[in-house]
């Protein structure tokens, strides 16, 4: 889900309603389990999302680049969040 097709409007909205947030690398956004009661949109820079497996070894899931969405599916079903998400980058 991104968020190129939005109309202006709607952009402008969401906007309004946000809060801006500037992670510097290596910035921990959320935890996996922990609570996570917001929708986050990547506007610049990129983010991780990775696993700690049993044997210590972190999993790399994927990277969120700008346009990307993290939070959706813990913000709709109050578990936490799925992964671990850390700054790759400054942004």
């Amino acid at each position: 889900m991104g968020f190129a097709d939005c109309r202006e409007a709607t952009l402008d909205a969401l906007i309004d309603v946000g809060r801006w947030r500037t992670l510097n690398k290596g910035e921990v956004l959320a935890q996996r389990g922990a609570p996570f009661d917001m929708l986050c949109l990547i506007v610049e820079g990129s983010i991780e999302a990775s696993l700690l497996r049993h044997d210590g070894h972190r999993h790399l899931v994927s990277f969120l680049q700008p346009g990307d969405v993290a939070g959706m599916i813990s913000m709709l079903d109050g578990m936490g969040h799925v992964n671990d998400l850390c700054a790759r980058t400054k942004g």
